[in-house]
């Protein structure tokens, strides 16, 4: 270590989504779908594994769209800007 303390990082995160069966899919009501975003070290780029039964879309870029939605909340969650404590430093 340098000796200056580093920001806690994201190494993992899980995000679930569910969304009403396609009508194809007779034998269920709700799809779900959960994409683990991880990484083997705070160095390195994140890979999303996603586990489903059934997801279905009209569109690729729906799925696109969900990613681009993971992304964003990694991304926010990633961010290692330290923000100044409202409660500090007097009214």
């Amino acid at each position: 270590m340098d000796g200056e303390p580093h920001p806690p990082w994201l190494d993992e995160m899980n995000v679930h989504f569910a969304q009403e069966a396609d009508t194809c899919a007779s034998d269920m009501e709700v799809q779900e779908m959960d994409i683990l975003v991880t990484r083997s070290d705070m160095t390195s780029d994140f890979f999303y594994c996603l586990t489903t039964k059934r997801w279905a879309v009209d569109d690729a870029d729906e799925l696109v769209a969900l990613l681009d939605r993971v992304k964003a909340a990694v991304a926010a969650a990633s961010s290692t800007t330290r923000k100044k404590n409202p409660r500090k430093g007097g009214a």
